[in-house]
Formats: structure tokens, sequence, C-alpha cells
């Protein structure tokens, strides 16, 4: 009789074990626009700073460069499920800038920095753009990486990805 109770305690914890693919992970959504406009600024570096305003690490490892969502997966995904998910890592996400960083990042010691680099003189040029950031601003992806409307948990706060502001130089 003893063994029939245990057996179901048994199966909900091989249940429980079960980890997803984005386990301990989060992802940084940033929009960065012009002043006035809502349209994406394509061909910017942006990146993740440290409180000592160095490019973002863990354990030796970095996690500062943010690249287009729609850009070719160079790491989380098998690009079967990128052309899959309409070219894009994460649906959600739409065309934005996406960074994927490990959960233990406090994020309120973080900021993204916006960078125009980009070469020629082919439309207007903008200021670089120092941003804090709220822990509220870094989603979970388990369970959610590749819905196309991000689930937030009750009584969390809603997906939006970081709007960024550019003025012109």
């Amino acid at each position: 009789m003893r063994v029939l109770l245990f057996l179901p305690l048994l199966g909900s914890l091989g249940l429980h074990a079960q980890h997803c693919s984005f386990d301990f992970v989060s992802i940084i959504v940033v929009r960065p626009h012009a002043e006035g406009d809502t349209a994406l600024i394509e061909g910017l570096r942006i990146m993740l700073l440290d409180k000592d305003n160095l490019p973002a690490t863990s354990t030796g490892t970095p996690f500062y460069l943010f690249q287009r969502n729609t850009d070719r997966p160079t790491q989380w995904m098998y690009p079967f499920t990128w052309r899959k998910n309409s070219r894009r890592q994460f649906p959600f996400a739409q065309d934005n800038y996406i960074l994927v960083v490990p959960n233990h990042f406090a994020m309120e010691d973080y900021r993204v920095l916006v960078l125009d680099e980009r070469p020629g003189s082919d439309g207007p040029r903008y200021r670089q753009q120092l941003l804090h950031l709220h822990p509220s601003q870094a989603h979970r992806l388990c369970g959610r990486f590749d819905d196309e409307v991000y689930q937030t948990d009750p009584g969390g706060s809603a997906f939006t990805p970081v709007n960024i502001s550019l003025f012109e130089r």
C-alpha cells in the first residue's frame, strides 16, 4: 500500500525535473528610434554595460552586444527554429534589438549604451544614449521564447520593449 502512495509522488517529481532550453536566462528587448518617430533605427551598436561602465560579463563570458531579433542566431537556437519563427529568434520581440542574459544579473546595476557608428553620411546621425535599466525590463524566457505574444505571470508587468529615443547630432 505504501508503494502505491509513493509512485504518484515519484511521477510528479519527474515532471518538475524537466527543464526548458532557456532556464536561468532572461531577455532584454530594446527599440531605438528617433525622437518623435517610432520607426526602428537600423545599424546601431548597442551594448550592455555594468556599474563600472565596462562591457557586461558573467563568469568571464561576455554578455554585452545586442543584435537584431531578425539576424540569424549565433547561439541558443537551431537555424530551423529561426526559419519556422518567420526569421525571428523570439517572435514576441518583433524586429527589435535583443540580448539574452543570465537571470542572476541585477538589472539595476546595468545600463544600455546606444552608439551610432554607421559609416557614411546616409541619413541623420544620432548622439550616443546611455539608459539605466530596471529589473522589470528583463523578461524570463523559459516557456515563453516561441510565443507570438509574451504572456506575463499574474501580477507581473506587461511586456514592452525598452523604448530609447535618440537625438540627432
